[in-house]
């Protein structure tokens, strides 16, 4: 069995698989399916096996009732017996319904854009202790020009330089009972979250409010499958908290800038929304100086208060407007059969890449675990030659490491364990010394800086990977600078029809 059409997230609650997507003509659908995993065992019949390892040993699957008995059976045999697979179960059932390329319209995707403003005229609030009210809340739908927005008081809606939906109520529990009735409509659940530091401010504030004020059961409303849980982290030396909202991706768009734009903007003395406002779009918030502080603003004129928290989720919409992060990440997750957050680490994301294309080629992973852990030299630093030079050139070699992995065919099934050049190094081979690296007698492999020996009698899954993905860079850049010289004619020739002569 197959599903149609894209998930939007892969979430897993005991021995079942939770999916939420859109199917072929769009429409949204929420399915939930007992999960059976498959892994290997050396094969019985070496001669009929249909998988085998990345060495070439052939191999026989085991097909588990449930991803419970999986993880039994692998505790149960751990260290006594070799067991290939994918034991990351998400992945795998990804895998399993979407072998080949993802297609997906991100057009169906639903990004909900959020911000709170809260109580705070006795300092900033704490939201693992959520002590302070919760004054206007502004929603703003990816598939809706118009802001849905929760509040207090009066505010005149036809002043407002966007389109809104303003909902008053007498007090905060009124509002946030119509705000969970909202969220949880399934029409109105979004799939993705987004804001400004969101993912340990807003949402944290929302769930611990929310149960202060209604409770701890009405929280698991702003679940798509009622089940929202806390996960403590360690960010910039300090523990903090946040909440997982099973079925819905929360993509904070400051670790999205942070991780995504290290290149374009580089590192930031500051990452205040008014800062990367002002670097990224030129714009500046609202300035309140003149009524004092952000709680006075919110007592005396709450009109302009409304509108700053307005311009809060407005900011986050024009940043996907022009840098397109949130979009950067459908590509990434699709590509790598992840979850949309998984693509803000390194490892779950490579994992998964490797994991489907060798899949493909009816190759099963190694075991995960028991690992040999050692050290080793990192990047090679040559020492410099101290004094007065001529002729200095600077050099910036394209994608180096990915080339020396391609180049060395370094990859796993491809090394040399028991082959070693010793006493090369990088001097050695930057003197260019006859006869320091010698060739090894049939050719038949590629000698690294550091002595380490692969095989090169063929291609190895890594460099074929990064192989692919290198060329599908350069024809991407490609089509950019082309786009870049067009914009830039378009924009040349309208400068000469606009320009008085």
């Amino acid at each position: 069995m197959s599903i149609s059409g894209f998930y939007t997230n892969v979430a897993r609650r005991m021995n079942h698989i939770l999916v939420r997507g859109y199917n072929d003509e769009g429409e949204r659908f929420y399915e939930k399916f007992k999960y059976r995993p498959q892994m290997f065992v050396e094969a019985k019949d070496p001669d009929n096996a249909k998988w085998k390892r990345i060495d070439g040993t052939p191999l026989d699957a085991m097909r588990f009732d449930s991803m419970s008995e999986c993880r039994k059976f692998l505790k149960t045999y751990e260290g006594l017996w070799r067991i290939d697979g994918n034991a990351r179960h998400i992945p795998g059932f990804i895998q399993s319904q979407w072998p080949n390329e993802i297609e997906y319209d991100a057009a169906d995707i639903d990004v909900a854009y959020i911000d709170i403003e809260t109580y705070s005229g006795d300092g900033f609030p704490d939201p693992a202790q959520a002590q302070y009210e919760i004054l206007t809340i502004t929603l703003k739908s990816s598939r809706d020009d118009c802001y849905t927005i929760w509040g207090l008081k009066d505010y005149n809606a036809s002043k407002s330089n966007v389109m809104c939906d303003y909902r008053k109520f007498n007090n905060e529990a009124e509002m946030l009972e119509d705000f969970l009735e909202w969220w949880s409509l399934p029409d109105n659940t979004p799939d993705v979250v987004t804001g400004w530091n969101t993912l340990y401010f807003d949402m944290p504030y929302i769930v611990n409010r929310v149960a202060r004020v209604l409770g701890a059961d009405a929280v698991q409303l702003l679940s798509p499958w009622r089940e929202v849980s806390e996960r403590k982290v360690t960010k910039m030396g300090r523990e903090q908290i946040m909440f997982e909202l099973l079925g819905v991706s929360q993509l904070d768009y400051l670790d999205l800038f942070k991780k995504f734009t290290l290149n374009t903007y580089g590192q930031q003395e500051s990452y205040r929304l008014d800062f990367i406002a002002e670097l990224v779009l030129g714009a500046n918030k609202h300035d309140y100086s003149d009524v004092g502080t952000l709680q006075q603003l919110y007592d005396h004129d709450f009109q302009r208060f409304l509108d700053y928290n307005i311009q809060d989720v407005d900011l986050i919409v024009r940043f996907e407007e022009k840098l397109g992060l949130i979009a950067l990440v459908y590509q990434l997750a699709y590509f790598g059969g992840v979850n949309y957050s998984d693509t803000l680490g390194t490892v779950a994301i490579w994992d998964s890449i490797i994991f489907r294309h060798l899949a493909k080629q009816n190759i099963a992973v190694p075991p995960t675990g028991n690992n040999h852990h050692s050290k080793f030299a990192g990047g090679f630093v040559k020492e410099p030659q101290v004094g007065m030079h001529d002729w200095v050139i600077s050099l910036d070699l394209n994608s180096l490491y990915p080339n020396i992995i391609v180049q060395n065919n370094m990859s796993p099934e491809m090394l040399l364990e028991d082959t070693r050049v010793h006493g090369c190094n990088p001097d050695v081979v930057l003197k260019h010394v006859k006869d320091s690296v010698p060739l090894l007698k049939d050719g038949g492999a590629a000698v690294a800086a550091n002595g380490t020996c692969f095989s090169s009698t063929r291609q190895g899954f890594l460099p074929e990977i990064i192989e692919k993905l290198y060329s599908d860079r350069v024809e991407v850049k490609g089509k950019m600078l082309t786009s870049m010289k067009k914009l830039q004619a378009l924009k040349e020739e309208l400068t000469e029809l606009t320009t008085p002569k």
